[in-house]
């Protein structure tokens, strides 16, 4: 999709991070997808009934935009025991003439229209214009503080997807590809990330970490148990596998003669360096008596090195 308005103005839109599919125009909806009662239905209205379906009769509420509403929809929800709060576009031929944009009407005003189970409100925030919401959850006019309680809980719920969106594109495993199968995948990864952080921050004994440390402790969890068994492979390099035990924090395994002591009239090539370079060397590291050439080694002082030999 191309969203110019967007930060992201190119990439997959992500309805919903509870549930998802992707669409892939009009053949995206199969019979085994959707029935032929919801067929009658428009294609947005699709979407939400596609997207509805798992948390049909749990009382929550459906927050959308104006492309997404339809009266057809609000009754299926209410049948279902869904409802649903969201604005409309202006050339629904449900709503009345009074509750368009007219220059006869004061910037501030609002209108208001009920029904059994519908609430339509209309606000003018600016001369000639008109923002046109409607409810099935709500059938009060105003909250405790003198706010509209409809317009106020559309602003606290309607940033979901552009929530989603904003905290990929923060912190983004994806890499440049040709191949939209990986790119959905990456957007997929993103997304569990997200979903791992929010119930790990809603655990009672969880420690309180910000998403980037969170995100570095969930990736260690994720390659330590492969990286533990690519590490006891015997015909790895020597380099690659002395970089595993550093990152594991692992010490390398001893040769069948590391606790040899070497003469100084006998040398052994260094463990570390390239074989082809046939560096010799006298010394051993402290830690794993393995030879090991200066080039190779770091300084280290007395004290440390008995903390090591106790340990």
């Amino acid at each position: 999709m191309y969203l110019p308005s967007k930060p992201m103005k190119y990439g997959l839109k992500i309805h919903y991070i509870y549930n998802t599919y992707i669409y892939c125009g009009k053949g995206t909806y199969s019979l085994k997808d959707v029935t032929d009662e919801d067929k009658r239905f428009s294609i947005p209205t699709q979407a939400v009934i596609r997207l509805c379906k798992p948390i049909f009769g749990s009382n929550r509420n459906i927050t959308g935009d104006n492309w997404y509403f339809s009266i057809e929809l609000i009754d299926y929800l209410f049948k279902n025991k869904l409802t649903y709060v969201g604005t409309m576009k202006k050339n629904k031929r449900e709503i009345p003439k009074e509750f368009l944009p007219s220059k006869t009407r004061q910037v501030g005003s609002t209108l208001y229209g009920f029904t059994s189970n519908k609430t339509l409100i209309s606000k003018v925030p600016k001369k000639n214009k008109a923002v046109i919401m409607i409810s099935s959850m709500h059938h009060c006019i105003q909250d405790d503080d003198g706010l509209l309680e409809i317009n106020a809980y559309y602003n606290n719920t309607k940033s979901g997807v552009d929530a989603v969106d904003e905290k990929c594109s923060k912190y983004c495993c994806s890499r440049r590809t040709q191949r939209w199968p990986m790119a959905l995948f990456y957007r997929f990864v993103d997304m569990c990330s997200i979903n791992a952080d929010i119930i790990h921050q809603s655990c009672a004994n969880a420690d309180r970490l910000d998403r980037i440390d969170f995100l570095k402790l969930l990736a260690k969890q994720l390659y330590k148990p492969l990286l533990c068994e690519r590490s006891q492979k015997t015909n790895l390099p020597r380099e690659l596998k002395a970089g595993m035990c550093r990152i594991l924090k692992l010490a390398p395994e001893a040769t069948a003669d590391a606790q040899e002591i070497l003469p100084r009239n006998q040398r052994k090539y260094c463990s570390i360096c390239d074989p082809k370079l046939e560096r010799k060397t006298v010394y051993l590291c402290v830690q794993c008596n393995k030879p090991i050439c200066l080039q190779c080694s770091k300084k280290i002082c007395v004290q440390c090195i008995e903390n090591v030999e106790d340990s």
